[in-house]
């Protein structure tokens, strides 16, 4: 009587190691895909915040330099930003009451960058602001 053998060919071995190899290639490559757009988001949302808070200190007539002096950092990133605004013609009467005499209504826009390519990824942010004090020129 021949006894009967135990365990695994080696075919059999390599079919699963194959299968288990393939299973964890795309397993990683799924997880850097989502590190990647959770880093991607993370930097635009970034973005976003920052350019609302230049509107809103142009709004408040800002303390602050409006464009950036030198680059803020954030997830080892370097971000800059940039103020643009001109007054708003009208080709229509307005309403005194609308604009009082000691306001100006100006369009401006935020546009904020980060990276370091050639084409760095940006977000722009244009919106209609009263201020109080008119500033002086085109651009801060």
């Amino acid at each position: 009587m021949v006894a009967k053998e135990r365990g695994f060919t080696l075919l059999e071995v390599l079919v699963a190691a194959a299968i288990v190899g393939t299973a964890f290639a795309i397993g990683l490559s799924a997880y850097t895909g989502i590190t990647r757009n959770k880093t991607r988001h993370l930097l635009h949302a970034h973005a976003a915040q920052m350019a609302e808070q230049k509107l809103a200190e142009f709004a408040l007539d800002g303390v602050g330099e409006l464009n950036s002096q030198e680059p803020l950092r954030y997830l080892n990133v370097e971000f800059g930003y940039k103020v643009s605004f001109e007054p708003v013609r009208s080709t229509e009467a307005m309403p005194f009451d609308l604009v009082p005499m000691n306001r100006g209504l100006y369009q401006v826009k935020v546009d904020v960058f980060w990276g370091d390519k050639p084409i760095a990824p940006g977000y722009t942010l244009e919106s209609t602001v009263l201020k109080q004090h008119p500033p002086a020129g085109g651009t801060r």
